[in-house]
This record gives C-alpha cells, structure tokens and sequence, in this order.
C-alpha cells in the first residue's frame, strides 16, 4: 500500500511514496488536513466551523465545509484496492481513520518519547538506549511546528498552531538539554556544545541551556569563550525580561572564573532565605511547603512552581508582571504575596501561612451551617469584588483555594500567576469550557 507521509515539524509537507501532494485547491485543504492528523480523535463539524471559519453565519460555513472536505478528498491520490480511506466523515463528526496507512512526524516524535518517558533507569542520563531514542527524535525536528503555515482569516487556528508550537518546542528544548547532559558526562564536548547551543537557537532565553555551554566551554579549555557566553546570557535577559541570571547561572560563571570546574554541586543559596520544611499541598503546577523565613523567624508558605512552567518562555515573560500585579492586592482577605523570584529550577511564590487549611479539607469534616457559608461567600466576594477592580481574574475558584485562618475566617489564594501558560491552551469544542 502507498503511505501518506505528513511533516508538520518545520515546513509543512505531505507525500505519497515519492510524490509531493501540492494540488490543495486552498489553504483551508491545508488546514484542515494538518488538523485531522494532528488532532486524530474525532472532532464534530461544529468545532471545525468555528476553527476554519470564525464568525461567518452557521450556513456559509457548512457548505464552505463539505467542499473543502470534498477537496481533501480530490488531492489524495486514488487508494489502492483494499486500501483505507484517510479521512472518515458523517454528519456529525468528522475524523482521521485509525486504519489509513499515514505516517506523521508529530506522532513518531511522540512515540519516541514516551519510549523514553516509559524506560525505567535509575539514572536517564546514563541510559545508551535512551539516548539513541532521543537523538532519533531530535533528527525528526526540523523547526517549529507548522514554521510557514497560517491563516490569516482564522485566529482561532492561529491560536491552535501557537499553542501546539511551543508544546513541541519545550519537548525539543528538554530532549536537546538530556542529551547534552548525556554527552559532558561521556567528556564528548563537542557534541555538547551543539546540542546546547541548538536550545538556544530554539529559545535564547534557555538559562540552564546556557548553563551546559559554558560548562562544556570551560571543560574543554575554552574558559573566555565559557565567560563569554555567560555575558551573552546576561544581556539577553537583560533586554527581553529585564532580568538578572538566576543564582545558579552566576555561580557557575564566579566557578569558571576561579578555575572551578565542579559544575555537578549544588548551589550554595537555597529557596531564596527560606527554609522549607514539610510539603502541606500539591497540585498540577507545584508544591506548596511551610517554610521558615529565619532572619524574622516568620512562618510563611512557599509554593514552588514546576520547571516545565517556570523554564517556559511564554511563562518567564508574564510571570513577574503579573506576580507584582497581585503582590499590590492589598485586602482583609486576600492572601498576601510577600515575595517572588524565578530561577530555572522553579518559579517561587511566598505567601502567608495559614493555619486553619482549606475550605476542601474543612468540609470533609461535614457541612458548614448557612451562616457560617454566608459568612464566608461574603469575605471571597469582597476579595473578588477588589481583584476585578484591579483587572485581574481569579480563574480558579475552588475549595481547595480557600484557606482559613484560626479563627475561621476565609482568605481567597493562589491567582492565576501559576496557571497554565497560553502554550498549554488546547481549542474546546462547541458548549465546552
């Protein structure tokens, strides 16, 4: 049988055996072609209509539909006997056929991967079988997803394309930093250096990219070009974020610069002047620890945010605008945010400790009486009622972000400066959330 073969990971490209597929009739073939095999579960033809076209009345849409689906099916070459249709579509839905022999480089990118994620070793960076794995998904990138694609009449597609652009970038970055890893401790410095210097290429403001080039720099001898790059990461954060590296960047440069080359200790700084003691939450972007805060022996909660968010681009850029935002919420029951900073280990949020837990932990204990409840929905209210003011919006109400203090009373916590970036938003269908 005669595979369809679709590159979405750089240019967009779809071939049959040797033969380039061009004859697309309109971008919109396109689109809904890298869409189908992008996102192969089914979708209804509602969601299609407002991701092609937006705004445009239900009819116009629907019959804009099934020509450019009649298209796709046109620009496909004639299946061989026996042979799966690509494309499955009925009145409601619309989908991929699971038995169409189609190969894309986003799903075998995926799978290499997860075969990585799913190896167990003690230590991944020492792992051979591991690393040829990785090394296989990293020749399937050749830029970012869809790099010359778009549509410029659909923002909503625009938006889908951004989205799955960075998820692919922060897999490429954190397969490009393990293998670099895997080559400094094998002493192959020059392979090192280029998968480190390939991460910047993707995102220069990578500090633990910048990290591994100037160790393998120093390594290898090269310890101005090692000073160097540090300067080069100090002003690239300078002028994009207005930022100074983190900690452990700058003490890798004063190591460097005395002829240490222990890169493989910890940093001699901790959480900022704050020891953590035990972890008292968890949720999908971090932990939360009471911590100790020994220069005033104040007890605060400290909610380390997870280096998949922190080391994020989209993330660095609105964190600390956002955190000083919400630092200047000043209200009776607003948890207060004393103090924040970004490294790439973690972003790091340090907050009032409450005492009392949470609304979520007190009613597991059993229903609170209607005075008590209104007492409270009055406090989150007023707290809301201040943020709204301000132009923020929580986006994440729930029992779980309602503390108490000892004597019951209700504090609104945890705003959206931990949420999910916009890289990690995903397009909802019709009456979805």
């Amino acid at each position: 049988m005669a595979t369809l073969s679709i590159s979405l990971l750089g240019p967009f490209r779809a071939t049959r055996e040797t033969e380039l597929l061009a004859d697309f009739r309109t971008r919109k073939v396109q689109a809904l072609l890298i869409y189908l095999v992008a996102e192969p579960q089914a979708h209804s033809r509602d969601v299609l209509l407002d991701l092609l076209w937006p705004g445009l009345p239900e009819k116009s849409a629907r019959s804009n539909l099934r020509q450019v689906l009649y298209y796709l099916r046109l620009a496909l070459p004639d299946r061989e006997d026996g042979e799966a249709s690509l494309v499955i579509a009925n009145r409601q839905e619309i989908r991929l056929n699971p038995e169409a022999e189609a190969t894309v480089d986003t799903w075998q990118f995926e799978e290499m991967l997860q075969v990585v994620q799913a190896h167990d070793h003690m230590d991944l960076s020492l792992c051979r079988t591991c690393g040829e794995q990785l090394e296989e998904a990293v020749s399937l990138y050749r830029g970012d997803f869809l790099a010359d694609f778009y549509l410029d009449d659909s923002n909503e597609f625009e938006d889908w394309a951004q989205a799955r652009r960075a998820y692919f970038r922060r897999r490429i970055l954190d397969a490009l930093g393990i293998l670099a890893t895997m080559a400094i401790r094998r002493r192959d410095f020059v392979e090192a250096r280029a998968y480190a210097e390939r991460q910047l290429d993707i995102d220069n403001l990578r500090e633990s990219a910048y990290r591994q080039l100037m160790e393998t720099l120093a390594r290898a001898g090269f310890r101005e070009q090692a000073l160097a790059a540090y300067d080069v990461c100090r002003r690239v954060l300078a002028e994009e974020l207005g930022m100074a590296p983190a900690t452990r960047t700058t003490e890798y440069y004063e190591r460097i610069r005395a002829g240490d080359l222990r890169f493989g200790t910890a940093p001699r700084q901790g959480a900022r002047g704050y020891e953590l003691k035990e972890r008292i939450g968890e949720g999908a972007y971090g932990a939360i620890y009471r911590a100790v805060q020994p220069a005033i022996q104040r007890e605060v909660a400290v909610k380390v945010i997870r280096r998949k968010y922190s080391d994020d681009p989209e993330f660095i850029r609105r964190f600390e605008t956002e955190a000083q935002t919400v630092a200047r919420l000043e209200h009776p029951y607003i948890v207060p945010l004393y103090d924040y900073w970004r490294d790439p280990e973690g972003a790091y949020l340090v907050m009032r400790y409450m005492r009392g837990g949470s609304l979520l932990s007190e009613l597991r204990r059993g229903p609170w009486q209607p005075q008590r409840a209104a007492g409270m929905l009055e406090q989150i209210a007023s707290a809301l009622a201040i943020a709204h003011q301000a132009g923020i919006v929580h986006r994440d109400i729930k029992p779980g972000n309602i503390l108490l203090d000892e004597a019951g009373n209700a504090y609104l916590a945890d705003f959206g400066i931990a949420k999910v970036s916009p890289s990690e938003q995903r397009l909802t269908g019709a009456g979805s959330v």
